[in-house]
This record gives structure tokens, C-alpha cells and sequence, in this order.
């Protein structure tokens, strides 16, 4: 990109919420973009940006610089949208960073250089009636929110979304020039996937109903339309000011491309997720490290065939000014939890294999014993925490979707929901019950147990 005096801009400043943590350079040679952190974050104590880019006085390569920022990218239409606004080609990162980066997912704010240090800031337009004439067109004809909105921010994934601010029934976004943060996300109904926004509604419900850590998200009303809302777990309110928390999803904490996002295409599985969580540098508590394991149970159990590795994401507790000494990690709360199942034109393959098998409906007895070796489970502990979760889910799903139905009726939908949960349940029953007897028969009385 050129400024007004036809010098190609080179580099730019990136800040954690509003410190100095490092630069972004692209040489005008070359399309590559490297990262360097800053002396003074290097001198003091303060985190990495990313497992995968630890702490370090050299420039980090291309390839590397890449893989983390770029997982910052929307995907798909998203970014066809994006590109085609800003006449920049999708795998233009530099570009894309210059013009979206300084809202984006987590605390890290991407800025040009050039530009004076982003300051928290208050400033907001509200662009409520924005939303709700451009929901009033077919649904062939809405246009990405955050296009039409002419916002400066950007979140990864393919659906059309919008980050905002809620403040009495209005929606805001922050005004040009701003770094204000937002602190929920908006998603419209899809064209493609009809009712995506009651069906991720209920699979959120039904997560929180058993216990598992979840965004609080549901259904709101905006002229007459509904759309999905959830809050973003990557921001807290703290005296009235919305501050940004560092997050980072799993294809950047092992230095993968987005574009690996799933195991068939060389992305991570189920063990290599439980590592990161087990790897003493993170600290990360067993707590979070059973949530997890849960949500995977979960996720089957919903017939969510697309929990891949940016579905999941680490959350860090440092902050600049309000917890300089922090250094805690934690899994980040569930999100994007939906029912790909409903849809039977989508693929019944799951983005993480269950002990090396991915067609959702082919999940044997030894497919399950080998998931809880890749949960770092014991064979009698996976039983108990799979019979566990699916009875929950198996005896609330029924009342969550009568609760959602009373709101929003005359759709099949919740009936079909119910049926696939009550499904999954049936076969996670009936497979632990196998389990327990392969592992008695492999333990008789008097026999050593296994390890």
C-alpha cells in the first residue's frame, strides 16, 4: 500500500492492548513478512505472543510470521469479501493487517507504523439501523456486516459476523480511527444452512446446561429478525471499559497454517490438542484438560463433525495494566459449538478422528477406547466421564429444546436435534457398556490391572 507521498509502507507496529510488543516488517523487496519483538517487551518478563513464537531477540522467518498472523484471516466468502472491498488479493496478509488488524481476535492490536500508539478509547457509532435494513434484504442479497458497516475489525471463520458493542439495546462498533474494543459477536442467519442460528443457540444451551465452560451467547431480536449473538471471552468490562485478553487458537500454538486447520489435511487430532493442554511450560490446570476431553464427548454427541483446531483457543490472563504479573494460561470457554448433523448434505466425517476413525457414524468400541489413551485417560476414567457427559445431555436435551421451541415455533429443527443427542447417547451407553466388559475380561480377579 502506498501513502500520499507514493512510499510503499513497510512495516507495522504490533501492541498487546496498548504496549509495544513487536514489529511486523515487509522488506520492499520480497512478499514476505517477518515479525521481531520489541527490546523493551523482551526485557520485562512479560509473555509470548504464541507458543510458537517464543520469547526471542531474532526475527522470526517468514513461514513462521505467517502462520500466526494469517490465522488472524477470515476465510472463504468472508475473505473474497474483504479482499474485494479493499482491492487487495486474499493472500495479501501485510494488506489485510493494515486495514483490519486493529480489532481482531485476542489483545494483540496490528497498526501502520507510522501511525501514533493506539490509546483505549470510548469513541463508538452505533449502526443499529445498519444491521436491520441490511437483514431486511433477501438473505441472497446481505452483504458482510462488517463491509457494509464500514468497520475497521475483523474476526477468522467464514460466517458473516459482526463484533460489536452492546449499550442499551444499541449495537456500536467503534468509530473511525478508534481503537475501542468490542465486547460481543453478532451472526446472521446463513443462506446455506437454514436456522444455523437457532441450531448453534441450543447446542451452546445444552453445553452450559452440563456444566461445561461456554461464552454466553443466545438469540436476539433486531427488526424483527433474529440473529445469534455470543460474548466474547477474549474481553472483559472493568469499570465500565471494555478491555481486550490475549487468546490464541491451536493452529497458532503450533505454528500451523489456518489452512490445517483439520487432521485430514495435517492439522492437529485430538492427542495432539491434550499435549499442548498437558505441557507442563503452559501450566494449564486438569480442570481445563477435562473440559476438554467433555467437549469432545460433546461434540460427538451433537453431531458436530467440524470441531477442528481453531474451535479451540488458550487464554491468557496477562494484561498490561491491569495484571502485569500474570502469567496463567487456561483453556479458552467453548464456542462454535453446532450440530453439522442436521444438515445431511454436509460430510459426516468429523475434523478430529475418534481414536483414528472420522465418519461420525462408524465410532466402534475400540475407537472410543483408543480416544481416551489420546485423552491421556484411563480406560475405567473415559467410561465414567462419557457415560457421565451423555447422561447429562441425554436428560437435559429434551427440556432445552421445548425452551427454545417456546420461543421460537414451528420448527422441526429442535425435534431433529433431539433425536440425533438422544442417538449419540444410546451408542455411548451401549459402547461403555462393551468397554467394561473387554476391560474385565482383560483384568480377571486375581489379575494385575493394566496401567
Amino acid at each position: 500500500m502506498y501513502d500520499e507521498n507514493n512510499k510503499i509502507k513497510e512495516n507495522l507496529s504490533v501492541y498487546w492492548d496498548d504496549e509495544p510488543v513487536g514489529r511486523l516488517h515487509r522488506p520492499a523487496d520480497s512478499d514476505g513478512l517477518f515479525f521481531k519483538y520489541d527490546k523493551r517487551w523482551l526485557s520485562g518478563g512479560k509473555p509470548a505472543i504464541s507458543r510458537s513464537m517464543p520469547l526471542a531477540g531474532k526475527t522470526f522467518s517468514s513461514k513462521t510470521t505467517g502462520r500466526f498472523f494469517g490465522n488472524l484471516m477470515p476465510e472463504g466468502q468472508a475473505m473474497s469479501d474483504f479482499a474485494g472491498m479493499k482491492k487487495i488479493t486474499e493472500d495479501n496478509l501485510f494488506r489485510f493487517l493494515l486495514e483490519y488488524g486493529v480489532e481482531c481476535a485476542g489483545a494483540l492490536m496490528i497498526v501502520d507504523s507510522d501511525l501514533p500508539r493506539p490509546t483505549q478509547s470510548s469513541r463508538y457509532r452505533d449502526v443499529t439501523d445498519i444491521i436491520i435494513n441490511e437483514l431486511s434484504l433477501p438473505p441472497e442479497q446481505q452483504g458482510n456486516l462488517i463491509i457494509i458497516t464500514d468497520s475497521r475489525l475483523s474476526l477468522a471463520g467464514a460466517q458473516n459476523k459482526l463484533p460489536v458493542l452492546v449499550r442499551d439495546g444499541r449495537y456500536l462498533v467503534p468509530e473511525h480511527g478508534s481503537a475501542a474494543a468490542t465486547s460481543a459477536v453478532i451472526k446472521t442467519a446463513s443462506l446455506r444452512y437454514k436456522n444455523l442460528q437457532y441450531n448453534e443457540a441450543f447446542c451452546m444451551d445444552l453445553a452450559g446446561k452440563i456444566g461445561l465452560p461456554v461464552a454466553g451467547s443466545g438469540i436476539a431480536r433486531l427488526g424483527g429478525h433474529d440473529v445469534f449473538i455470543t460474548g466474547r471471552y477474549d474481553r472483559r468490562t472493568i469499570g465500565g471499559e471494555v478491555t481486550r485478553y490475549h487468546q490464541e487458537d491451536f493452529c497458532q500454538a503450533m505454528g500451523l497454517p489456518r489452512s490445517s486447520k483439520y487432521q485430514v489435511d495435517g492439522g492437529p487430532g485430538i492427542k495432539a490438542c491434550m499435549d499442548i493442554l498437558k505441557d507442563p511450560a503452559c501450566g494449564i490446570p486438569e480442570t481445563s484438560r477435562i473440559d476438554f476431553a467433555k467437549t469432545v464427548i460433546f461434540n460427538y454427541i451433537i453431531g458436530n463433525c467440524d470441531a477442528h483446531a481453531k474451535n479451540f483457543s488458550l487464554l491468557y490472563d496477562y494484561h498490561p495494566r491491569l495484571n502485569p504479573a500474570g502469567s496463567g494460561v487456561t483453556l479458552a470457554p467453548f464456542y462454535d459449538l453446532v450440530s453439522t448433523r442436521v444438515y445431511p448434505y454436509l460430510s459426516k466425517d468429523m475434523a478430529m478422528s475418534i481414536g483414528g476413525t472420522y465418519r461420525h457414524g462408524g465410532i466402534s468400541v475400540g475407537s472410543w477406547e483408543r480416544l481416551a489413551s489420546d485423552l491421556s485417560l484411563g480406560t475405567g476414567d473415559f467410561i465414567d466421564l462419557a457415560l457421565e457427559t451423555a447422561a447429562a445431555a441425554g436428560t437435559r436435551a429434551e427440556a432445552v429444546a421445548e425452551s427454545h421451541a417456546g420461543q421460537f415455533p414451528g420448527m422441526p429443527l429442535y425435534g431433529d436435534l433431539v433425536g440425533i443427542v438422544r442417538s449419540a447417547c444410546e451408542h455411548i451407553a451401549d459402547a461403555c457398556a462393551k468397554l467394561k466388559v473387554m476391560r474385565g475380561k482383560a483384568n480377571p480377579p486375581g489379575a494385575r490391572p493394566r496401567p
